[in-house]
């Protein structure tokens, strides 16, 4: 489905001749491998193509290095201010990436933390909580949010001023971001730095609804 969305942002675009496809923590190389075994089939994708792995795992980075050692124009790097910019047409992919960041969690205005309890033998939550009484933030997620936004943008980009194109993908399966962040980051992205930023945020329900799981498209 990505592959697809991917070719279509491009197709959308005019097919630019260079496209600089970005992916934050890779993992296994699995997404990767499957845009490119369905770009193949869309002309002049794969000739447009120059794709930057952002990996700080060895074991990680070897493994995606087997599972695309077919593409010489996939290259790694060990932090996003490292990779090259200027394309024509940028995607950047984020898939599962700031669910692996470390949060904060309050209850209320206390934060939640976790410690051994003599009685119980055991490592335990304070102050224990209702799942849907916890709120959770992520400092190093918005530093990193900023990050993206600021590499994706040449210089100081005024409305306008601006002409090479991008795309954000977010898919996240945590509560960190919360909606109005996300719609401010949207339309700042938007007006500011002519980067279109797509979230889709997959939360799953507490025990008490089954674990089902539930998409939201902002």
């Amino acid at each position: 489905m990505l592959a697809f969305w991917c070719i279509a942002q491009w197709q959308e675009a005019g097919m630019p001749q260079s496209l600089h496809l970005i992916e934050m923590g890779p993992g296994r190389g699995t997404l990767m491998q499957d845009i490119l075994r369905i770009g193949e089939h869309q002309e002049g994708f794969i000739e447009s193509l120059t794709i930057s792995c952002v990996e700080i795992c060895p074991n990680l980075y070897e493994q995606q290095q087997q599972a695309l050692s077919d593409y010489p124009f996939v290259f790694w790097y060990k932090n996003l201010s490292e990779v090259p910019k200027g394309a024509d047409f940028t995607i950047l992919l984020a898939n599962e990436f700031f669910d692996t960041l470390p949060v904060r969690q309050f209850v209320s205005h206390e934060e939640r933390t976790v410690r051994y309890s003599e009685k119980e033998n055991a490592l335990i939550f304070s102050p224990p909580a209702n799942p849907h009484s916890i709120k959770e933030t992520c400092p190093m997620g918005e530093e990193l949010m900023h990050e993206v936004m600021g590499h994706l943008t040449p210089g100081v980009a005024l409305m306008g001023m601006t002409h090479h194109q991008k795309r954000v993908l977010v898919i996240h399966y945590k509560h960190f971001f919360s909606t109005n962040l996300l719609m401010f980051w949207k339309v700042w992205a938007l007006l500011i730095f002519h980067i279109r930023l797509i979230f889709i945020n997959y939360v799953v329900l507490p025990p008490i609804s089954g674990f089902s799981p539930k998409g939201t498209f902002c």
